[in-house]
């Protein structure tokens, strides 16, 4: 049975402790319950449902140009978050109870800031997801010292199906930075994004169980998400192939020792301004990285005010409407063009958005 919103986030959790050693699963999920006792005490208080995972993108830039990447180009009129304003987000969110992290790009790991702005937070806990192109002896040195960072190196099964996807030689240099990784005894894993094309590669128990071997602890399998109404639809697994895509999974957590974690591939409702929301390298508050549309900026406004804003609170309307279609996504359905200004959103609030944006990129 596909999973609730509110029960995805703490899934994604529980799976990941199961591969720690006792003591560190035992500290990171004391400071879980903390942060959720702190976010439903904020969200009462506020009156506003606070998101259990923030997602934030802190580039445009990389290296690789992948198909259906919902990374939008650099804008040169715009200034991307600074360090400072980093770290006044990942504040607030904390202060709120966000304790799931998902830091995104383009590739993250181009801000040589990163890993001391997460090194910080030692309460929360955070997924980087990484081409893993940049990863050398000094930065896996330096990430296997901590358990509160899961470094998440973006593969779509061997060989061929991963340098169709992401350039010839991927494959390679991934298994490269996977071997260099073990050595390290640094805390990493696999994600995937599931097409057409790969869906059944990627739950072999070949494939796994290579991954197992290269050292991953976890794998985590993000289905395909077009951007935009123009973006290629063919990869795109129906909610069919979606559901036999579950079971196959359930049946891989019995063979492997690895913290299985479906992204948009066990749920039929839309998580995006709701459970989980989205932050551009530019600081704009948006629904889900997948959806490029924002009414409210980090730099000018509260999460509290982010989410009780039109936008996220007409995302949590239609989250439910797709339950039994193909669709997961409210950003892959024709309900999109009402989060682009039509009715029912067409408000002064929606309108003023691509002003707000240019203001804020100072």
């Amino acid at each position: 049975m596909p999973l609730s919103p509110q029960q995805v986030f703490a899934d994604y959790f529980r799976a990941v402790l199961k591969v720690m050693p006792p003591s560190v699963a035992y500290a990171l999920g004391w400071n879980y319950s903390v942060a959720e006792e702190r976010r439903r005490a904020f969200s009462a208080a506020s009156g506003v449902p606070i998101p259990q995972g923030l997602a934030v993108s802190v580039t445009t830039r990389c290296q690789l140009a992948c198909p259906g990447c919902p990374s939008t180009a650099a804008d040169p009129t715009r200034r991307e978050m600074d360090p400072s304003e980093l770290r006044s987000l990942i504040a607030e969110a904390r202060a709120a109870g966000v304790f799931l992290f998902f830091m995104l790009g383009g590739e993250p790991l181009l801000r040589a800031d990163l890993l001391d702005l997460m090194a910080e937070a030692t309460d929360s806990f955070f997924f980087v997801y990484t081409n893993g192109l940049l990863l050398d002896e000094g930065l896996a040195s330096a990430y296997s010292r901590y358990r509160h960072i899961l470094l998440m190196l973006s593969i779509e099964g061997f060989r061929e199906a991963t340098d169709r996807w992401r350039g010839p030689g991927t494959y390679d240099a991934l298994m490269d930075r996977m071997a260099l990784l073990k050595r390290h005894a640094a805390l990493f894993g696999y994600s995937a994004t599931v097409t057409r094309l790969n869906y059944t590669e990627v739950t072999s128990d070949d494939f796994v169980g290579a991954m197992g071997e290269a050292g991953c602890r976890v794998a985590y399998y993000s289905g395909y998400m077009p951007v935009g109404e123009k973006a290629p639809r063919q990869f795109l697994l129906t909610r069919s192939e979606r559901l036999r895509f579950g079971l196959r999974v359930q049946e891989l957590k019995q063979r492997h020792d690895l913290a299985f974690i479906n992204e948009n591939l066990d749920t039929d409702h839309c998580m995006g301004g709701s459970e989980f929301i989205h932050i551009s390298p530019y600081g704009d508050a948006e629904p889900c990285p997948a959806i490029h549309l924002a009414t409210h900026n980090v730099r000018q406004h509260s999460l509290v005010e982010i989410m009780k804003g039109r936008l996220m609170e007409r995302m949590r309307e239609l989250a439910h409407s797709l339950s039994g279609t193909d669709e997961n996504c409210v950003c892959r359905s024709g309900l999109y063009r009402q989060l682009r200004g039509g009715e029912p959103l067409n408000s002064p609030e929606v309108r003023d958005a691509a002003p707000l944006a240019s203001a804020s990129g100072r």
